[in-house]
Parts: C-alpha cells; structure tokens; sequence
C-alpha cells in the first residue's frame, strides 16, 4: 500500500515539473526518487521525451477553431427520422390487413351455414303418380295437379315440370 501511495505521490510531482507548477521542496523530492535507481531514471526519461505542455499549447493555439467547426457541420450530416416513420406505417398497415383477413376468413370458414331443411314426409303409395314438390318458403306444391310447366321462387329460382 505505502508503495502504490508513493508511485501516486511521484506521478503528481512529475505532472507538476511538466505544467511547470513545482515547488523547490518538491523538486528535491522528485530529484531524489530520480537518483534513487537506475530504472526511476529510464522511467522519469520516457515521461519527459513525450511531448511537453508547452508543445501540445503551441499547437492549439495555431487552430483556426472557426474554420475547423465549419469542417466538422459540412462532414455531418443530420439523419432524418422521416423514413424510419414512413417504414414503421407501412410495416403496421401491413400487419393490420393481414389480422383483418384472416378474422374474417376464419369468420366465413367458422359460421354455421344451415342449409339443411326439413324434407316433408309424404308417403307415395306405389302405382300412383302423386309428387309433391317442397319450396324453400315452405309451400306445398303437387306436380300433378299444377297447370303450369313451371314454376319461378322469390330468389329467381326456376323449377320445370319437366
């Protein structure tokens, strides 16, 4: 722990050297730990040929700030939403129509379509020629005693005597 305290405490030291902010005590106090091994040295000389405050201050104040932000608004461009909207109706539309048939083909596949009627029990005794014919109204119609060949229903539907 006393260790990691100390190599904090030359980390500060040395940032102060290079923002040029050190105290005279402090100095010594960074000198010593230079002077104190071979490899504090090599490590204090690798800090200090990297590149110095002075340097990294030069190169900021030669930037035309006005002309970079220019750069910068021509290379972005904005992103526009209008598309990812347009898609999204579509893509909902879509499965709105898709839900809407198939309710309604499961309807049409699921009602119940009673067709079926009731066919009159009428007992034709053998050696006669007696039919009776059942209309979807309900109506009774003896073949043999109708005048007409045929005969029309209320929805169109035409039955002959034939």
């Amino acid at each position: 722990m006393e260790k990691l305290h100390t190599e904090y405490q030359i980390a500060q030291l040395i940032s102060k050297e290079i923002i040029d902010e050190i105290s005279e005590e402090e100095r010594k106090e960074l000198q010593a730990w230079i002077n104190d091994s071979e490899e504090n040295k090599k490590l204090y000389d690798t800090i200090q040929q990297g590149e110095s405050m002075q340097q990294r201050n030069e190169y900021a104040n030669r930037l035309d700030l006005s002309t970079a932000w220019r750069k910068v608004q021509t290379e972005i461009k904005p992103v526009k939403n209008t598309g990812n909207i347009k898609t999204w109706g579509i893509r909902i539309a879509a499965v709105l129509v898709v839900g809407v048939l198939f309710t309604a083909l499961y309807h049409v596949s699921t009602r119940n379509l009673d067709y079926q009627h009731e066919l009159a029990d009428v007992q034709i005794e053998p050696g006669s020629s007696k039919a009776i014919l059942q209309l979807h109204s309900g109506e009774a119609v003896q073949l043999e005693n109708e005048n007409n060949d045929s005969i029309v229903e209320k929805d169109g539907t035409f039955i002959s005597n034939k």
